[in-house]
């Protein structure tokens, strides 16, 4: 390593990067060119260089060390924002109504997407994205059993995720996760600000469907069959069995008896 990158590194403070740093070097050399003084003696943040510390503003440069929550990665040179917690991205969701009312030409979108979930040997299907109660920082909507509720400091796998592939609901029982060629795929056919999102697919037997209810924060769901199925909106889907291929609706969630929103009801309201 170079005397000029070492002295750029103490004064940042960034020794314990020094693998890190030596591979910025061999991308880029031009703090070895004569374009830029031989010696560095202190931390300028308008200096054309690549590092960035927590709150330091870092430059501009073909390839970026993003220094973040202690680990490093190499970005695109994009703007790093602060990652959202999971309790702020679960409130912002959309209620069941409301994602069901966006959710359009469903059959199109159907039949593009059900050869594609057919391929992962249906693992995965299409759900409704959408929050289930409010939940507090340090919660998380875990499912044990058929009962899905805020819990803190329990096991959590993902079990449904956003279309881009982040997880937003989770079960103590292991699951598999989305390989990245699927979360792919899957975000060019619905796009990137859509209600659509996948989970890991609880198959229910021939002639039923899985209902979602709720009691307070509970999320509650439940076999049924599909000729006794109440008042209700289609919430999952996974790939049938008809030729051409078609999507199947697994999961349902019931509509208030009363009138109201869905989640005015786990929350109390009427």
């Amino acid at each position: 390593m170079s005397m000029i990158a070492e002295d750029y590194a103490a004064e940042a403070g960034l020794l314990d990067f020094v693998s890190l740093w030596k591979d910025v070097m061999s991308v880029t050399s031009r703090l070895e060119s004569s374009a830029y003084p031989k010696k560095l003696p202190h931390f300028d943040p308008n200096r054309p260089s690549a590092w960035r510390h927590q709150n330091i503003k870092v430059r501009q440069t073909p390839t970026r060390i993003v220094i973040h929550s202690n680990q490093c990665h190499r970005s695109s040179g994009k703007a790093v924002l602060p990652s959202m917690s999971l309790a702020t991205l679960y409130n912002s969701l959309p209620c069941v109504e409301d994602a069901s009312d966006a959710f359009k030409d469903r059959d199109a979108m159907f039949a593009k997407l059900a050869p594609l979930l057919a391929a992962y040997q249906l693992q995965f299907g299409v759900c409704l994205v959408h929050a289930h109660c409010a939940i507090e920082e340090g919660e998380a909507m875990v499912a044990k059993g058929n009962i899905s509720r805020p819990m803190r400091d329990v096991p959590q796998h993902p079990e449904r995720w956003l279309a881009d592939g982040t997880p937003y609901e989770f079960s103590q029982e292991p699951t598999k996760t989305p390989p990245a060629e699927l979360v792919r795929d899957f975000q060019a056919i619905v796009g990137k600000d859509t209600t659509l999102g996948l989970f890991y697919s609880n198959n229910p037997p021939d002639g039923k469907v899985w209902l979602e209810h709720t009691e307070g924060r509970d999320n509650i769901v439940e076999l049924v069959d599909k000729d006794k199925m109440p008042n209700h909106l289609e919430t999952g889907w996974i790939p049938g069995v008809d030729d051409p291929l078609m999507m199947a609706c697994t999961i349902i969630c019931r509509k208030p008896d009363k009138g109201g929103k869905h989640m005015r009801v786990h929350l109390g309201g009427s």
